[in-house]
């Protein structure tokens, strides 16, 4: 199974925009802290916490689905470092707040 999450963290990251949507809406089922499978994407956060927050300017459904694994992934104090970056805040603060946001709903 790790095999299959490495690929698909790296689908994430691809130069197709579908093939990254895709990707962010599968990926977000394995994130949940109550998956089998948290503790493997959280080894793989550095990977994906830059490809997510791409995906959040994409498609709304792609969007929701990316907004949702950081939101699981935060569950890691490791992972929420990597927020730790003024552009990263401002970033997702303005996604949930601004009421015309695709996604603020979402958080």
């Amino acid at each position: 199974m790790e095999q299959q999450l490495d690929e698909l963290v790296e689908f994430l990251a691809s130069p197709r925009s579908d093939v990254r949507q895709l990707a962010a809406t599968y990926i977000v089922g394995f994130s949940h802290p109550t998956s089998e499978h948290h503790q493997l994407l959280q080894v793989r956060a550095k990977k994906m916490v830059q490809p997510l927050l791409v995906i959040c300017h994409e498609l709304p459904v792609a969007a929701n689905s990316a907004l949702s694994t950081l939101v699981n992934m935060t569950s890691s104090l490791a992972t929420c470092e990597l927020f730790a970056n003024e552009d990263s805040l401002r970033m997702v603060v303005r996604l949930i707040t601004i009421p015309t946001s695709i996604i603020a709903d979402t958080a």
